[in-house]
């Protein structure tokens, strides 16, 4: 003869058991980057970690060893505060095509668009059949309204880098590399490309390699200058001789 249990009991025990699930998904969703750093890694997440320093968080989510400091070159990611889930911003051929933020419950208000040179932390990759996903972090943290009171909070991003299964089977990881960094550049790499720097001796065409066309151009004999907003470059014989 079975026992029953009581409705008292009985729904006590299942919430018991949907807060163990429920924190064992919270756990798994803010916990990836030790995953990353355990699992065995496929050949685009080799490549990947070969480029970038994944940073370590503790299981509570907080940041434990700092990685690579990323900045976002493009605009259109959409980072929300930290969620069990996360609707990605997917990219194909470089351009974003669904703008991501939010979950099924919610709209994505709370979120906010990532402006360009905003930084962030890599804490994990998914290696979907059809896709690269990075999660990222915000380095700066900004205030939110929780339960009345107003916290600083780091958000997150994740981006659904989109191939076709064939592409991604066949094509080389560091390739792979290359479409994520369209999004998410080294910082070191965003000062360099910032950084416009011309040398003596180099050609014209060089020059407007660097700097871009020259507002105005001016040939004095053996001598040729070409006028920026800054600089003047006097180029002689067609090398440059001088930057004032």
């Amino acid at each position: 003869m079975s026992r029953s249990i009581p409705p008292t009991q009985f729904s006590l025990a299942i919430a018991a058991q949907v807060t163990i699930l429920t924190k064992s998904l919270v756990l798994a969703a803010v916990w990836p980057s030790a995953a990353f750093a355990g699992r065995r890694q496929n050949p685009i997440e080799e490549a990947i970690a070969d480029v970038y320093k994944i940073t370590e968080r503790t299981m509570l989510g907080r940041i434990e060893r700092p990685g690579t400091v990323l900045v976002v070159p493009k605009e259109g990611v959409r980072a929300d505060p930290p969620k069990s889930f996360m609707t990605p911003t997917t990219v194909r051929d470089g351009e974003v095509t669904r703008i991501g933020g939010g979950t099924v419950l919610d709209d994505g208000t709370e979120g906010k668009a990532l402006a360009l040179g905003d930084r962030v932390y890599l804490f994990d990759v998914r290696i979907k059949k059809r896709a690269v996903v990075p999660l990222t972090r915000t380095v700066e943290t900004y205030d939110m309204l929780q339960d009345g009171k107003t916290i600083a909070t780091s958000y997150e991003a994740s981006v659904s880098v989109a191939f076709g299964r064939a592409y991604l089977e066949s094509t080389d990881p560091a390739e792979i590399v290359m479409h994520i960094r369209e999004f998410f550049l080294c910082e070191n790499e965003a000062a360099a490309a910032e950084t416009k720097s011309t040398e003596l001796g180099q050609t014209p065409d060089g020059a407007k390699s660097i700097l871009g066309q020259p507002s105005k151009v001016v040939a004095l004999g053996a001598k040729t200058l070409f006028v920026y907003e800054d600089p003047k470059i006097v180029f002689l014989e067609i090398r440059m001789a001088s930057a004032q």
